[in-house]
């Protein structure tokens, strides 16, 4: 069911880019994240659900951190280009806590 769910917030999320819908997105994401895995679980199904919902969470976090609109990146509320964000966005989680960053450019990736 978990997945299904997060199916349908992809979906359902995908093109709504506002700020109060970006933050919607990310608490529905908050709320799927209570997973118990007992006995009967699948421990495979969990880690993949897991990662999905990380991966979710960079996408929407990364949409609400960037305050325009640039190629397939639009913001109902910032349709304009902004020249500050002619930059790579970087993503990363140190504690598990989500860091999004934005490098020059010209800057080269240090992984």
């Amino acid at each position: 069911q978990k997945c299904k769910d997060l199916t349908q917030l992809f979906n359902n999320n995908q093109n709504k880019k506002t700020e109060s819908e970006l933050k919607e997105g990310l608490a529905r994401l908050d709320s799927l994240e209570t997973i118990h895995v007992n006995s009967h679980g699948c421990y495979y199904d969990y880690i993949l659900l897991k990662s999905l919902i990380d991966i979710a969470k960079a996408m929407l976090s990364s949409a609400l951190a960037r305050k325009e609109s640039r190629g397939a990146h639009q913001r109902l509320d910032y349709p304009e280009t902004n020249e500050e964000y002619l930059k790579t966005t970087v993503i990363s989680f140190d504690n598990d806590e989500l860091k999004i960053t934005f490098n020059d450019t010209e800057e080269r990736m240090s992984w």
